[in-house]
């Protein structure tokens, strides 16, 4: 909520139909041009995307400027590091 200037945050963590664990966070502020995002300097997403990976997950960002945004991790069921 902090650097998206949002007014809400939903957050949701399922278990999916596959049987995988989903964690989804959305929100509705400001969003941003991911493409443009400096990773080297935002180390949150980036470990995010580290800490699925190590699960042998899937993390993946949704966003648009003034539209807020949504990042969603899968984690299959017995993922392990």
């Amino acid at each position: 909520m902090k650097h998206a200037n949002a007014d809400w945050i939903d957050i949701r963590l399922e278990v999916i139909e596959t049987g995988e664990l989903q964690l989804t966070i959305k929100d509705n502020g400001k969003g941003m041009d991911f493409c443009k995002v400096d990773q080297s300097r935002h180390f949150g997403l980036l470990g995010m995307r580290e800490r699925a990976q190590a699960l042998h997950g899937t993390f993946s960002i949704d966003s648009a400027l003034d539209e807020g945004t949504t990042i969603r991790i899968n984690i299959p069921k017995g993922g392990k590091a």
